[in-house]
């Protein structure tokens, strides 16, 4: 069996899946949100002394304070606004009323705040924003299910006579006892967390389990870097900020294995530790995650897709500073069967030949500091010299050369994705069409409700329903077509699923 045919029956498998969906659909509904933070973050931190120095004079202040508040405001909180999103999609694609579609995702972000421990010495504000995007998607997946479990039994029962109250108010009452159920559990499951882990939240013990498992072989810098990028980009193919969950580590060996290397060089010693936070930034993650520069490049030189085209545009500015959430929400990448290969393997690949490079003498060994939002090239020039930007260049081309494949495997399954809503469109159609009385008019129903706001609508004689078909303008004149109702897929569908 071809890899082609293993990623589709996976992508196959994927899309048939309703928390696969909700998930993903949670996360394009995080775009503009992310696409806001990600520039107002740009603007905040361009490497430029002389434009900090302006930021941060005193005329000014206002500007920058602006464009903090932004990005505070739209990327300090992506877990919560990533459980309410996701929640919301399962009341989507479960079709609730109104006010249990919205019950729904505030009942999902308090079972959250409960899961990073809010109130209790566990929780750390951190937790609301990137780093907590794992709890974020558990609960929203969990308490979802749950509370539509709960509430299509609990509604149907007699507890009391609400058949004199307003509508609105009654739905509303219905869901105090689902809501209640759901709170308690995630409550209960919190206190027995905190019990078996000594306080700590759901959150923390995921943070813990890494930093521990990455201590057992701290001491082997190369067998400790190459879990530590594959950790990150695995918490990152899911939706995780790897970089935020393994702060600690990242803080406190990385950021020190640089420090002694900036220590040695000033005593005029040569530096010792090849892998430091130095090199990760410049070799490993150019872009961002995943190298997304090289990934949107790929997508610009190879792919025919206008939408990922487009997105790549957009998101070619943020990924010049290191910023690469706009492309892995967008395109996305996250839970993204075809990209999973390339998106582990080329971060991997360039930590290899960079240490061999290294370790061999072609590049020195990095012994200077520049924030981790300096543009690729520059900051290998700035740390490496020119033999840091050769690196810099060859690695980038290698990494766009291993996402060629996989971008025209993109192409192809969206083409076949396609291709796959057309001929289910057509399928519910013709079932539609078999079942559906005509009108007196001759037009059938389905035609009916799918032409009742065509600007072509005229007087003639109104079908049953009350629908007026448009009447075709010469007794020759042949029915409309399937591709004229195409905008009204939805329609056919739900009209389908609700006569099944």
């Amino acid at each position: 069996m071809t890899m082609t045919k293993i990623l589709n029956r996976i992508t196959a498998h994927c899309e048939n899946s309703q928390d696969y969906q909700a998930i993903r659909r949670g996360f394009m509904l995080m775009i503009p949100i992310v696409i806001i933070s990600s520039f107002a973050l740009v603007f905040v931190a361009i490497p430029i002394p002389a434009y900090q120095a302006w930021l941060q004079s005193p005329g000014s202040s206002r500007f920058y304070d602006l464009l903090r508040l932004l990005q505070a405001a739209s990327g300090n909180y992506l877990s919560m606004l990533l459980c309410t999103t996701i929640a919301w999609s399962y009341a989507h694609e479960w079709e609730l009323p109104t006010y249990q579609a919205c019950l729904l995702p505030l009942t999902a972000v308090t079972c959250f705040f409960i899961g990073i421990g809010l109130g209790t010495p566990a929780y750390h504000a951190d937790y609301l924003g990137s780093a907590g995007m794992l709890t974020g998607i558990l609960i929203a997946i969990l308490v979802s299910r749950l509370y539509i479990f709960l509430f299509a039994r609990i509604r149907v029962l007699p507890v009391w006579d609400l058949c004199h109250i307003h509508p609105q108010i009654h739905s509303i009452i219905y869901s105090v006892i689902p809501i209640t159920a759901v709170l308690g559990i995630t409550a209960l499951v919190q206190a027995f967390l905190g019990y078996c882990t000594g306080g700590l939240s759901l959150q923390s013990q995921f943070a813990l389990s890494m930093s521990a498992l990455f201590h057992e072989i701290q001491d082997m810098p190369l067998p400790a870097d190459l879990l530590f990028i594959s950790l990150t980009q695995l918490l990152w193919f899911f939706g995780i900020h790897g970089q935020n969950v393994l702060f600690d580590i990242n803080s406190h060996y990385y950021v020190d294995l640089l420090q002694q290397n900036i220590t040695a060089a000033a005593a005029g010693a040569p530096p010792l530790h090849i892998i430091s936070v130095a090199f990760n930034n410049g070799y490993l993650l150019m872009g961002g995650s995943g190298c997304a520069l090289a990934l949107l490049l790929a997508i610009l030189l190879f792919s025919h897709s206008a939408q990922a085209r487009t997105l790549s545009k957009l998101s070619l500015i943020p990924a010049c500073f290191n910023i690469s959430e706009i492309m892995l929400f967008g395109l996305p990448v996250i839970l993204n069967p075809v990209f999973f290969l390339p998106f582990l393997a080329v971060p991997l690949l360039n930590l290899l030949l960079a240490f061999a490079c290294t370790a061999s003498g072609l590049v020195p060994v990095l012994a200077q500091n520049v924030s981790w939002i300096t543009p690729p090239l520059l900051s290998g020039f700035l740390t490496g010299g020119p033999a840091g930007l050769l690196l810099q260049l060859l690695l980038l081309g290698l990494d766009i050369l291993i996402y060629m494949p996989f971008i025209r495997l993109y192409d192809e399954q969206e083409i076949t994705s396609f291709k796959n809503q057309v001929r289910q469109l057509e399928t519910a159609y013709q079932e539609l069409e078999k079942t559906t009385k005509p009108c007196s008019s001759g037009i059938s129903r389905t035609h009916c409700r799918l032409l009742q706001s065509s600007s072509s609508a005229t007087s003639a004689a109104p079908c049953p329903a009350g629908i007026s078909p448009p009447a075709p303008t010469t007794p020759d004149a042949p029915e409309p077509t399937l591709k004229e109702f195409a905008p009204q897929w939805i329609v056919i569908l739900r009209a389908q699923k609700n006569t099944a």
